[in-house]
């Protein structure tokens, strides 16, 4: 797997189409998290679920980046030019977290440098509350058929 990133306070994902197809590693989403998902947890499943209601694999197409400290994240910089433009999911980041100079609004759908972005709460604050959750859902549903189209 090609890390992205030096830093010790990412970790990713390794994902399977790495191992199936070496030439097609390009990830088909983008999920940035606040703090480490163990694979048996809770938020890992959920994660999971959220991604496969829009026909995505966490396992297969995603590229989830962990970031344990938010004081110490990348730019975004460092990794948009390791990928191809595709949906990145926010959960529990803010922008300038990232070095990204926008004030989005949570659960929007939005274009900017050519990826297609939604910020959200964390992971354990949207498995609880159904409202959010219906916004994720809303955004995601424009996010990825725009992705179709």
């Amino acid at each position: 797997m090609t890390h992205l990133f030096t830093t010790s306070i990412i970790k990713t994902v390794k994902r399977s189409t790495e191992i199936d197809a070496p030439g097609n590693s390009q990830p088909s989403c983008v999920v940035l998290n606040s703090g480490l998902l163990p694979e048996d947890g809770p938020a890992y499943q959920f994660l999971g679920k959220i991604l496969r209601a829009v026909d995505v694999s966490l396992e297969k197409d995603t590229l989830l980046l962990q970031i344990e400290t938010q004081e110490k994240a990348p730019q975004f910089i460092q990794f948009k030019s390791e990928i191809s433009p595709c949906p990145v999911l926010c959960f529990g980041i803010r922008p300038e977290v990232l070095n990204l100079h926008m004030n989005p609004l949570p659960f929007l759908a939005f274009r900017f440098l050519e990826f297609d972005w939604i910020f959200s709460d964390s992971l354990d604050v949207l498995e609880k509350d159904v409202k959010k959750k219906k916004l994720l859902w809303d955004a995601m549903k424009v996010l990825f058929r725009r992705e179709s189209e």
